[in-house]
């Protein structure tokens, strides 16, 4: 754990433990905190816990003091933290990550600390958990080592359907496709991939005046949680797709300059914008540095073939000769007439 986060959480407890004294202030703070705050007994049963714990779980707080722990959470979460719960009880400050159902029915992944708790003497009365939802993370995660084993094989037209097959599997939306700006007309894009891959194939042009698409890069991305139709209504594509929500952003050259963008779109609303637009914002960078390689891969190749052209049409022979380190003479190039 950084130095920050360490430093945080002792203020939090040193806080509560403050102020635990003023019942009417000590629950305005703790329902204040974004975290699942709780203090536990020597018993193992919950002493008192903030706001965060009745919409995690559904049971008001007062409804969750006297229990123990594992009516709440499970008894296999609870043995699977039993270690954890033993060593904040012998006054050892404890950080672990662990899964939790949420009231919704959702399995969410939470990072914990277990801060020992203790009376005027100094003995151990309980200890304080602190939960914070890293779900979000978690699935950036587990996402980026995904594409991490598929780049590390992958590139060019695979690896651009890699990330939209993984966009969507990832984000749950319906769609999701990379485009270029395409090098003859800089107002349409090319598609280079989209999943599902039969909707639009790869190497279609789509022209951006009317389109979300065309929004994108004067507005430095583009997020419509819900009615990307209404916006766009000449749109005809959106209606095809019976698209509600899109969220885009471009990807740009080193320079600054238009290359594309990376777009999700589903018939739904999207609610999560913010981790869905920071996900779009990590795989936009790798993206783009793609465009870039292929681009400069197809200007070698044509210099290449424009260079072997032109030698092919001059008189006599053009070779090219190379020394190597060793002495050894090489020629890797001779031109058609030989």
């Amino acid at each position: 754990m950084k130095n920050d986060e360490r430093h945080n959480i002792e203020a939090i407890v040193h806080t509560i433990g403050t102020i635990e004294s003023d019942e009417n202030l000590h629950k305005m703070v703790l329902d204040a905190l974004p975290a699942l705050v709780a203090r536990v007994d020597r018993d193992v049963r919950f002493h008192y816990t903030n706001q965060r714990y009745e919409e995690w779980f559904g049971v008001r707080s007062d409804q969750l003091v006297g229990r123990h722990v594992s009516e709440v959470i499970g008894t296999q979460a609870f043995d699977r933290n039993r270690a954890h719960i033993e060593a904040a009880l012998e006054g050892k400050r404890v950080h672990f990550e662990d899964t939790r159902v949420h009231s919704d029915g959702s399995e969410r992944w939470l990072s914990f600390d277990y801060v020992p708790a203790t009376d005027k003497a100094g003995d151990v009365i309980g200890f304080y958990a602190l939960g914070a939802d890293i779900t979000d993370h978690k699935r950036i995660e587990h996402l980026l080592r995904e594409l991490a084993t598929d780049a590390s094989s992958n590139t060019g037209e695979q690896y651009f359907q890699d990330i939209t097959h993984h966009l969507t599997n990832t984000l749950e939306v319906a769609y999701a496709l990379v485009g270029e700006v395409d090098a003859d007309e800089s107002r349409a894009i090319r598609i280079l991939a989209m999943s599902p891959s039969e909707v639009i194939p790869a190497g279609t042009l789509r022209r951006l005046p009317g389109t979300p698409c065309g929004s994108v890069f004067a507005q430095g991305g583009l997020c419509f949680p819900t009615g990307v139709q209404k916006a766009f209504a000449a749109d005809a594509l959106l209606s095809e797709l019976q698209a509600d929500s899109y969220i885009a952003v471009p990807l740009r050259a080193k320079n600054g300059e238009p290359l594309g963008i990376l777009a999700v779109m589903d018939t739904a609303p999207m609610n999560d914008t913010v981790f869905i637009t920071s996900l779009l914002e990590i795989f936009a960078a790798r993206a783009a540095a793609e465009i870039e390689r292929l681009r400069s891969e197809r200007s070698l190749k044509e210099s290449e073939q424009r260079y072997q052209r032109l030698t092919a049409n001059l008189p006599g022979i053009v070779y090219q000769r190379v020394m190597k380190p060793d002495g050894r003479i090489e020629y890797p190039y001779f031109s058609p007439q030989i």
